[in-house]
Parts: structure tokens; C-alpha cells; sequence
């Protein structure tokens, strides 16, 4: 288990990904386009912010001051890695609603933004059988029942779905996937363009 100080800007991260919920819900009553265009701003923005922090000592000191509190260890050596977890979680959005119909984007979103940080909080909190790498089994049920609350949620908010059919399967296989430790791409990229894609052929082919 972490220490206090360490998981509580545990928390602090997964506070703001819970936030970003606004993607999704704010995807639901616009446009596709819409959200292209601002997600697209963003990503372009957060990368050119790791850029400047990477090779502007001004804008790198005070990039450390105001969120290096809660960047991870290896996230503090800016050039060896460019990009934060931010930045890939923005990444991943805009990819999964360049290439996803709507209910599979916001499906894919929501188990990236909810699933992955209550895994994370429950595993680093009261994990205790260890999986692969620092994932644990207690972290993937929560990872699968926080999933199948969001199967119910969106069956209701797209009836016209049937989210029983490839949901539950998905997110039991999107639980596997997040465990494999030697896919080096990050789990805020990876997840939910993964999730997508498992959906759309669970959902089309069988």
C-alpha cells in the first residue's frame, strides 16, 4: 500500500480525470465535429506544453511548481518523457472520437475514465494479490464492477443499444488487457481506442 502523502496525490490525479466526465456527457448532447474540434484544441495545446516544459527552463520551472506535485516519478525527467499522462489521456479521447460512433466513444471514454481510476485507487489502496507489474486483483474487480454499473448506465442512455450484448464482455476483456504490463503504450491511450475496437466486433461479428 502507498503512503498517505503518495496516494493522496494518487487521488488528486484521479480527481481530475473523474472531472473529465464533462467529455463525454457534453459529447452526448453536440455535434461529433463539435468535439473534434475542442478535443483536438486541447491535445494540441497539452502537447505544446510538454514541448515548451521539456526544453524551456523558464516554463519548465514553472510547469514543476505548480503541478509537480502531482506528477508521477517518471513523468518528472521531461525530456526522456515528453509527454505526461495528461497528454495521452487526451490523446486517447480524441482518437476514440475520430474513429468510434458515438455510443461506442462515449462507452470507451467513460470505462477509460472510471474503470482505470477505481482500479487504480481500490489496487493502491487495498490490493494485496499481485497480477503483473503494480496491478493487482483486487484493483481489476473494481475495474469490472465499476464497468458493469456503466453497461446499465448507457443501456438507459441509448436504449437503441443493445450494451448487454457486447458491454459485459468488453469490459471483462478491457479488465484483461489493462493487466498486461509489457504493452509499453499508456493505459490512457491504450484503454479506451482497445475497448472501442473490442466493442465494435463483439457488437458487429458475433
Amino acid at each position: 500500500m502507498k503512503s498517505n502523502s503518495e496516494y493522496r496525490y494518487e487521488i488528486y490525479r484521479k480527481l481530475i480525470h473523474l472531472f473529465s466526465t464533462v467529455i463525454p456527457v457534453l459529447y452526448s448532447l453536440t455535434s461529433r465535429d463539435f468535439m473534434l474540434m475542442f478535443i483536438g484544441f486541447g491535445t494540441v495545446l497539452m502537447i505544446l506544453l510538454d514541448i515548451l516544459k521539456a526544453y524551456t527552463y523558464t516554463f519548465e520551472t514553472l510547469y514543476t511548481k505548480v503541478l509537480g506535485g502531482i506528477l508521477r516519478d517518471d513523468e518528472k525527467d521531461f525530456k526522456r518523457n515528453l509527454f505526461t499522462g495528461g497528454t495521452y489521456y487526451a490523446i486517447g479521447i480524441f482518437l476514440t472520437v475520430l474513429i468510434f460512433p458515438e455510443e461506442v466513444a462515449v462507452f470507451s471514454i467513460l470505462l477509460m475514465i472510471w474503470c482505470d481510476t477505481m482500479a487504480a485507487l481500490i489496487g493502491k489502496r487495498f490490493g494485496k494479490t499481485k497480477l503483473s507489474g503494480n496491478k493487482t486483483l483486487e484493483g481489476s474487480f473494481a475495474f469490472v464492477a465499476t464497468g458493469i454499473i456503466l453497461v446499465f448506465v448507457l443501456q438507459y442512455v441509448y436504449p437503441e443499444i443493445n450494451f448487454y450484448k457486447a458491454g459485459f464482455i468488453t469490459v471483462i476483456i478491457a479488465a484483461a488487457f489493462e493487466q498486461l504490463s509489457f504493452i509499453r503504450l499508456n493505459d490512457n491511450l491504450s484503454i479506451p481506442v482497445f475497448s472501442g475496437f473490442v466493442f465494435v466486433i463483439i457488437n458487429n461479428f458475433i
